[in-house]
């Protein structure tokens, strides 16, 4: 979780050195009320968040406000302007560290827990035996070279199966993970999980079921968010497991009131391909309490516009880098 306070103020030109010291008063001064707003924001801020806690665990507090002074003059005199931001929005790494390393795999799970993301986003089908595995295509072809789809073969058979075919050859063997093996990996950190259940166009009869019960064995339910492109499997998971928070992902056509259909259905999140969003689109989820978790958000222009929108979080193939911009 990352929140920011950003105070603007723009230096120009100070003409004599009494001016400069006169200014420098001033400014002592104005740092000296803005701290003080800070600090009550600061305050506010946990106050909020001790009361949307048992409510809201998927968004643990994990880093510290940060606090940008930009002190500056127009004209001999100091301009000080009050709050103008506090913005919480969380990165989660688009197949674990994608950009990186290869898709949905251990590897880039593990890349994307130490470079500070907040939470992971990963695919899940089943096997022939009716296992759930982390894989994004039906086919295997692209991550792995191999022919057939995942429901040809058994999860050993999967397991033996090197993944890193969008990196190339080299490198070390990365196999297919199941969602049992990620979810033991996971329960020993503070990251949430947001699980798309890939359910079209092919169909995996009981892959909801399968998967809420391997959540659970691991205790993992507040930590957890369900998604995908189906509507069907949003609505079997939200009827299975009703406290568990769930999003419709999409993609295509913009649509109008997409907030008011959802908070009408009790879904309660929102997850839209970045080209769908406006301030007119943002504005009316928002209104309607619908969490905005936009994919797939790769450069530095979109991750500021989506902050600028005070969306819930992004999606992204590139944490690292979404981290460090959002961590000065």
């Amino acid at each position: 979780m990352r929140r920011f306070a950003v105070f603007r103020l723009s230096i120009l030109h100070a003409a004599t050195a009494t001016s400069m010291m006169a200014m420098t008063l001033t400014m002592l001064r104005a740092v000296s009320e803005m701290m003080t707003e800070a600090a009550t924001a600061v305050t506010r801020a946990a106050a909020v968040r001790n009361t949307e806690s048992a409510s809201e665990p998927l968004r643990p507090a994990k880093k510290p406000l940060a606090i940008s002074l930009n002190i500056a003059t127009e004209g001999g005199v100091v301009k000080c302007s009050s709050l103008e931001d506090y913005v919480d929005m969380d990165i989660i790494a688009h197949r674990g560290y994608s950009g990186a390393y290869p898709e949905n795999t251990m590897l880039a799970f593990r890349k994307a827990a130490a470079c500070g993301a907040d939470g992971i986003e990963l695919d899940v089908h089943l096997s022939r035996d009716g296992e759930v595995m982390i894989i994004h295509d039906e086919a295997l072809v692209r991550t792995t070279g191999r022919p057939g789809s995942v429901s040809d073969y058994t999860r050993s058979e999967l397991e033996a199966i090197n993944a890193r075919n969008t990196m190339g050859p080299d490198g070390p063997f990365t196999p297919i993970p199941s969602l049992e093996e990620y979810l033991d990996f996971i329960s020993g950190t503070d990251l949430y999980t947001n699980i798309e259940l890939k359910t079209a166009p092919v169909y995996y009869p009981g892959i909801e079921e399968k998967t809420l019960s391997l959540v659970r064995r691991f205790g993992l339910e507040s930590r957890i968010i369900f998604s995908s492109f189906n509507w069907l499997s949003v609505f079997r998971i939200k009827k299975l497991a009703p406290e568990i928070p769930a999003g419709l992902l999409y993609e295509g056509a913009a649509i109008r009131n997409m907030g008011a259909a959802m908070n009408g259905m009790g879904i309660e999140c929102y997850h839209p391909s970045f080209s769908l969003l406006s301030d007119e689109a943002v504005a009316e989820l928002q209104g309607e309490g619908i969490r905005i978790n936009a994919w797939t958000v790769n450069s530095r222009s979109d991750m500021l516009q989506c902050h600028r929108w005070h969306l819930d979080s992004i999606i992204t193939n590139e944490p690292e880098e979404a981290g460090k911009l959002f961590s000065a």
